[in-house]
């Protein structure tokens, strides 16, 4: 009994680095498994997260996770039908890390304009096509704007929103939103009775597919909603705002409306004026984003085209085709591509540099660009490196302690 005592106490050593080793090896397991289950948050891809929902205030993925969509937003596509290229939504998925755009169909143009309607569908389907190729959410925009009143074009929309829910019916990727911006005498009664005949038209063929709601005074009176809310499900309603012109007062509506547990999403904003030009508040827009980030509040950035004014994100002097390089992006363009990047907004440098991060950033968007989402979902080099290290570390542990027992042993 003795010997056999000696020699397990001979191959203690081995034991409790064995034990070490395997100890490190599942927390470096879990630790890859914890982050990749972060990575899935806070990515939100359809091919990873598939169909989302509405949960209290929340947009949830297939697992119940809360996930925010930072994307963009596009002009008018029959102003602006250059930037619907499999190219331009490449760049935008892999190395802008963009999970969603918006298309931009004008309601006034498809249902006003000769041939509006059969200039729109083709692009908007190529768009969403790109999209779905590209594993992005894609928003789906019944632009109202000066038909301020979604009533007005009550008939089309619902043709419209009955084509495309029939269409894509089955796919993940695609949230309706059926009307912009409802403005001037429009009011919340107005919008209830439009979302009210709108939404069982798209129900009817998708019957979980989130929709998102105007609200009144170009989306920014969000509290009427919060007070009288629709009756359906997998609802979300809309609030707008540009940095350069709301401040405080239009905070406030926003906060109140968050308050009374309305689910917001801010399909469109930006760092200009709310006409689209005008000065850049980079300061008032950390702010603004920072308050969304807070709130998991999904939103949209105006606007990816080369329209000659300060919320475009292309040079206006930069003809198609375009790849969204640096050097074709505007002050605007270099600020929403580190924004949707997922960049802190209070860091961000709105001359276009993130200083040291930048080579952290590019070695990420190699595996990124050159691989699939998987890759980049594991990819959290700090703690990779972190765990490498330790584990390297116990296998050196363990290599000695084998060499001293083989030692005592001869």
């Amino acid at each position: 009994m003795f010997t056999h005592f000696g020699r397990l106490r001979t191959r203690i050593p081995l034991i409790l680095a064995a034990a070490a080793a395997i100890l490190m090896c599942a927390f470096l397991l879990h630790g890859i498994h914890a982050d990749a289950a972060e990575e899935r948050v806070k990515t939100a891809r359809p091919s990873i997260n598939g169909a989302l929902r509405v949960s209290g205030q929340n947009l949830v993925d297939q697992y119940g996770d809360i996930v925010t969509l930072r994307g963009v937003s596009t002009h008018g596509l029959t102003w602006f039908p250059d930037v619907i290229d499999p190219r331009v939504f490449k760049t935008l998925a892999k190395d802008w890390r963009c999970n969603l755009i918006r298309l931009v169909a004008y309601s006034q143009v498809y249902c006003e304009e000769d041939d509006g309607a059969e200039t729109i569908m083709p692009l908007l389907e190529k768009g969403i096509e790109y999209a779905i190729e590209n594993d992005m959410y894609v928003l789906v925009d019944w632009h109202i704007l000066e038909d301020n009143d979604p009533n007005i074009h009550k008939d089309q929309a619902a043709e419209f929103f009955e084509y495309m829910s029939k269409k894509y019916a089955d796919v993940p990727n695609v949230l309706y939103e059926i009307c912009n911006e409802p403005n001037g005498g429009t009011t919340w009664s107005d919008i209830s009775a439009y979302a009210n005949e709108i939404i069982p038209v798209i129900r009817a063929n998708s019957p979980d597919s989130v929709v998102i709601v105007g609200t009144p005074d170009y989306d920014r009176s969000p509290i009427v909603a919060a007070m009288s809310p629709l009756t359906f499900e997998n609802v979300m309603y809309t609030f707008h705002f540009y940095a350069g012109s709301h401040y405080d007062v239009l905070d406030a509506q926003l906060r109140v409306a968050l308050d009374r547990g309305l689910p917001i999403f801010v399909t469109e904003c930006g760092v200009s004026e709310e006409s689209g030009d005008g000065k850049l508040d980079f300061e008032n827009a950390a702010k603004w984003f920072t308050l969304l980030k807070q709130n998991n509040i999904s939103y949209t950035v105006w606007s990816l085209s080369n329209k000659k004014e300060s919320s475009a994100f292309i040079q206006d002097v930069v003809e198609p085709p375009f790849t969204l390089a640096d050097n074709e992006l505007t002050l605007m363009g270099m600020y929403a591509k580190q924004l949707i990047r997922g960049t802190d907004p209070a860091s961000i440098n709105a001359e276009g540099s993130t200083g040291a991060m930048n080579l952290l950033e590019q070695i990420k968007n190699v595996f990124f660009t050159a691989g699939s989402q998987g890759i980049n979902a594991a990819m959290d080099w700090p703690r990779i490196a972190l765990y490498t290290l330790l584990a390297m570390i116990a296998v050196l542990i363990l290599s000695g302690v084998y060499a001293l027992y083989v030692k005592s042993a001869n």
